[in-house]
């Protein structure tokens, strides 16, 4: 089954079919997280100002001790397996944020690209895949800034085995 959604042309997230915007707070990171609804922003083509498409807004400075206000943005579908993961994203070059797309079953099982803008090279991918056993974690470099524009992120799982 293919699953693709054109973010640039679409409206309101917040009803659709496939997608379901976060609102949660979880306090076991770091730093706290508080997920809010008003930082997942629809920006479809035409018309739209900045950037189109959709926006995944993380909003500081965080006084210390609170939550810091980020958004994040789950598939509604529970039968997704092995398959072609991609997205188009342009990343953002505040310092402090970290960008992912991943794909996690639970605690145990999670696929993450991350792209960390405070890295020492901007244009270095976080790829880490947990599994039951051990965990694995490579940094390949893209030739690009992620912030300069969008560029296509991708993995590839198929039975025993992520590229």
């Amino acid at each position: 089954m293919a699953f693709e959604t054109d973010f640039f042309h679409q409206g309101d997230i917040g009803n659709d079919a496939h997608w379901a915007v976060s609102d949660y707070t979880k306090d076991n990171f770091p730093f706290n997280m508080k997920y809010e609804k008003n930082n997942v922003i629809s920006n479809p083509l035409p018309g739209s100002s900045g950037d189109p498409g959709l926006q995944l807004v993380v909003r500081g400075p965080t006084p210390n001790g609170s939550p810091v206000k980020t958004a994040e943005l789950a598939t509604k579908m529970s039968d997704m397996l092995y398959g072609s993961y991609r997205a188009a994203i342009k990343y953002t070059n505040e310092p402090g944020t970290c960008g992912s797309m991943f794909w996690r079953k639970d605690d145990g099982h999670e696929i993450d690209l991350e792209l960390l803008s405070d890295q020492d090279t901007a244009s270095t991918v976080n790829l880490v895949l947990h599994s039951n056993g051990p965990s694995s974690f490579e940094t390949p470099s893209v030739p690009f800034h992620p912030s300069d524009g969008f560029h296509e992120y991708r993995f590839d799982w198929s039975p025993g085995r992520v590229a």
